[in-house]
């Protein structure tokens, strides 16, 4: 056996917090700039359906055509903070996901000490993997209904 190979306790124990450490940063990020992406789509979609319906209340009055024109803009923000709710959803179960693969990697006495292919970590890794796939696409969606809503409304009050 190759001296790298014989089991180092010390190393080994020094491999596990590195593992710990890193897996614990990442998560710590990678949630932080999630729930960024998220508020911002959900604030930006549920302020313009707030406003979208305030201004076609305050317009039925005076023009009627303009104001049930404005219903589409305002229905595509809803969509947008309704997408935005279930990336939220999507971003939770991807987290439990992810969490419990962190607990079926594998952690030994022998290099190289920390096992990340165990078919339990690697099951719930793709699981993660898939909602977070969805997540990430439920806020894009939302982003683009924002710029849907924005777009349509503009060709809407601006005719050419």
């Amino acid at each position: 056996m190759d001296d790298h190979m014989k089991p180092d306790l010390s190393l080994a124990h020094l491999e596990h917090e590195h593992f710990h450490n890193r897996a614990l940063e990442m998560f710590r990020s990678a949630i932080s700039f999630g729930l960024e992406a998220i508020r911002t789509a959900a604030l930006i979609n549920g302020g313009s359906v707030i406003a979208g319906l305030a201004f076609i209340a305050t317009l039925f009055e005076s023009d009627r055509y303009i104001a049930v024109q404005l219903t589409l803009p305002v229905f595509g923000f809803a969509i947008g903070a309704m997408l935005s709710g279930f990336a939220s959803c999507f971003a939770y179960f991807s987290q439990i996901f992810y969490s419990d693969a962190f607990n079926k990697v594998s952690l030994s006495y022998q290099y190289p000490y920390v096992d990340y292919g165990t078919a339990p970590a690697k099951r719930r890794k793709l699981a993660g993997d898939i909602f977070r796939a969805l997540a990430v696409l439920s806020v894009a969606l939302a982003y683009a209904a924002i710029v849907f809503g924005t777009y349509r409304a503009y060709l809407i009050l601006y005719p050419s």
